[in-house]
């Protein structure tokens, strides 16, 4: 049980530091590691509640078994939730970039109309047609 609980808490620090070391301090992904470490992190407790209901101790290769389940279930429910994630960032993203993109037209066309409305003015004003 000491050698699965060092393997979860070395996994768990190893999280945390993946979190600080790839940026994501401040992503909205990092919810999905945190969520994976609170996981982690509660898979002691559970096994040893399994070991007091069945009465015995687990043996190593059922501990390792139950680990290699439970984490393999977790990467592919943050997996499949990382994935739903960056489609809605990228929908978000694009929908952003489509705004920014009509504002900017028209933007650009609003000031081709006054500069040219000023142009004009100018020339017809420096040709004696305003007085």
């Amino acid at each position: 049980m000491q050698v699965f609980e060092a393997r979860i808490a070395q996994r768990v620090a190893d999280l945390r530091v993946g979190i600080t070391a790839a940026g994501l301090s401040r992503d909205p992904y990092r919810h999905l590691v945190e969520g994976y470490i609170d996981m982690l992190e509660l898979l002691p407790e559970l096994v040893r509640q399994v070991q007091r209901t069945a009465g015995q101790a687990l043996s190593p290769e059922d501990a390792a078994a139950l680990t290699a389940h439970v984490e393999a279930g977790a990467r592919q429910a943050a997996e499949q939730g990382g994935n739903a994630g960056m489609r809605r960032e990228a929908a978000r993203l694009i929908r952003g970039a489509d705004r920014r993109l009509s504002i900017t037209i028209g933007i650009a066309i609003g000031a081709a109309f006054i500069a040219g409305y000023l142009v004009a003015f100018l020339a017809m004003h420096l040709a004696g047609a305003i007085r």
